[in-house]
């Protein structure tokens, strides 16, 4: 049948179930905007920003499991999106970005609005295109859906030419079943064994867990895992529980402590490392043996030697190593792991102890402690409600003092792009409408993504933003500080200050109601008021701002 380019453009969307398309509009774009109107199925949630709008998508995306599909304008809000298409690719969340481009029969002449979007965008994209006829619509629309969903997972770009659009043509559709290919890969056989038989014999097995196992759902294999070899266990939260007998700490970007940390390690799902300051070579001794597993095959051996690498969907593989370790355990061996699990156990109440001591320092601390706000937020919030991490300085603390036992609660982005948080909450709360969301934002974040809650409010999206204001940049600060140039010897750390912005009156400028939290037994009644409300809510916390973070010296 023949039907014009928006109309296959929105069969293919609503073929692909696709419930929400996240984005800014512009010239370009009319055609796909007007023709969903004729598609009520399909939502689509305005940002005022492409960067809020991506941030969206990204957490739709990484919570109900489905690619985030977003739609910008040309080069400008092609250019705008970049920071947060960034962190989708290094986070590789399944995305399908769609930019409006001016008519292909002009761009020769380089009109208003346009660039080479596909160069503009490919090295954060798994592909990008450029669609300048009407017959390459259905086949390009299709892939991009396609790679999405492949592994490694991640975002693909189209740039949909508006006269293509508006263009006819013949149109067949193709049920996405017909252009799937299965995702549970498995891993190679001997490679399976070989690492089975290193957990076995291993005195000291230790497992970093990352958030690829969040990605694959595989948090119940990777228990099963650790508790058969007796592992001590470091990861983000979800991608295991942070409240069992094994879980020691998480992974931080300086790993610091994690290269002694035993004889034999299982990585699972993680990039070994997603380093952030220069460390020389690997971290690791001679003597340590390393296994790793991950759907991405560029991940492995990548900066750090293996000796096992196993290039599988991470469940599968996970089930299949359990299979494999249960059929090595001997008695021997199942009293040294009995042994090895009440070292854990000791391990774990030492530093579970030592955090206790942390909260009750801080607990009627004047500025406010940042432990005292991660402790209200544990006995007020659900246990099945989902925090989005973008709390910087801040989340040393959340990730250690947070109990983190259900699976998908707890989303932080890879990239550290700024103004990700409080849009990637959005889209998590529309993935998941029953459940309590919450963003935990510093102030500079929160400067980069206000509008975000105009967006909130106006599909009445239920989400709550609180704002740790330190009245500027602490981890910049902190960094001076370290750094003991001339900043730290003056004690001049203006550069890294923000100051007279009232966050509570911003928010409300936006629609939604806000509340200013400046003393220790305000937190609680603050947190309850906003999740009774059933409305988009930011709760503003005035913090230390001499706290640069969790392990990290004061500032002066």
């Amino acid at each position: 049948m023949k039907v014009s380019g928006k109309e296959a453009l929105c069969e293919i969307l609503q073929a692909e179930g696709v419930r929400y398309v996240f984005g800014n509009p512009g010239s370009t774009e009319i055609p796909l905007l007007d023709a969903l109107v004729n598609y009520p199925n399909i939502k689509y949630v305005l940002a005022l920003h492409e960067g809020d709008a991506v941030a969206m998508a990204d957490g739709y995306a990484r919570s109900s499991g489905v690619p985030g599909v977003v739609s910008i304008h040309a080069a400008p809000g092609t250019s705008n999106a970049l920071a947060n298409l960034y962190n989708a690719h290094i986070d590789l969340v399944p995305l399908v970005v769609m930019a409006g481009q001016q008519d292909s029969r002009m761009l020769v002449r380089q009109p208003f609005l346009s660039a080479d979007l596909v160069r503009l965008t490919s090295q954060f994209t798994k592909w990008s295109w450029q669609v300048s006829r009407i017959e390459e619509l259905g086949i390009a629309v299709r892939r991009a859906f396609k790679e999405a969903t492949s592994p490694p997972t991640g975002p693909v770009f189209l740039a949909l030419s508006r006269n293509v659009l508006d263009e006819v043509a013949d149109f067949d559709p193709v049920p996405p079943v017909k252009y799937r290919i299965p995702d549970r890969i498995r891993g190679d056989a001997n490679a399976i064994l070989k690492a089975a038989e290193m957990l076995v014999d291993a005195e000291k097995p230790v497992v970093f867990a990352g958030e690829g196992v969040g990605r694959a759902s595989a948090q119940k294999e990777l228990v099963q895992l650790a508790e058969l070899i007796g592992a001590r266990v470091y990861g983000e939260p979800g991608a295991f529980p942070t409240n069992h007998r094994q879980y020691l700490a998480p992974i931080d970007r300086q790993h610091a402590g994690l290269g002694g940390a035993g004889d034999v390690i299982l990585a699972v799902g993680l990039r070994l490392f997603h380093d952030f300051s220069y460390s020389g070579g690997s971290i690791f001794p001679p003597e340590t043996r390393v296994i790793h597993v991950h759907d991405n095959s560029w991940e492995i051996a990548k900066n750090h030697p293996v000796d096992v690498g196993i290039f599988a969907d991470v469940k599968t593989g996970l089930k299949e190593l359990v299979t494999e370790v249960r059929e090595l355990l001997s008695a021997s061996r199942l009293e040294a792991i009995e042994n090895r699990l009440a070292e854990v156990k000791r391990e774990r109440e030492n530093l579970q102890a030592s955090l206790e001591n942390e909260v009750r320092a801080a607990w009627d601390a004047l500025p406010i402690r940042v432990p005292r706000l991660i402790r209200e937020m544990q006995e007020v919030l659900p246990d099945d409600a989902i925090i989005v991490d973008q709390a910087i300085r801040g989340s040393g603390y959340l990730k250690r003092l947070y109990q983190f036992t259900t699976p998908g609660t707890y989303y932080i982005d890879g990239g550290g792009t700024l103004g990700w948080g409080i849009g990637a909450a959005v889209g998590v709360q529309f993935a998941q409408p029953n459940r309590k969301v919450v963003a935990l934002v510093g102030d500079g974040g929160m400067n980069f993504g206000p509008k975000a809650l105009w967006s909130a409010a106006r599909h009445d999206v239920p989400v709550t933003v609180i704002v740790m204001n330190n009245v500027g940049y602490a981890a910049v600060k902190s960094m001076l500080s370290l750094y003991k140039g001339e900043a730290a010897k003056q004690g001049d750390f203006t550069r890294a200050e923000i100051a007279g912005v009232d966050y509570v009156k911003l928010a409300e400028s936006y629609g939604v109601r806000g509340w200013r939290v400046e003393k220790p037994d305000e937190i609680r009644p603050a947190l309850e008021a906003a999740l009774e409300s059933g409305k988009t809510a930011l709760i503003e916390i005035v913090v230390d701002p001499k706290d640069a973070g969790f392990g990290v010296p004061r500032l002066p």
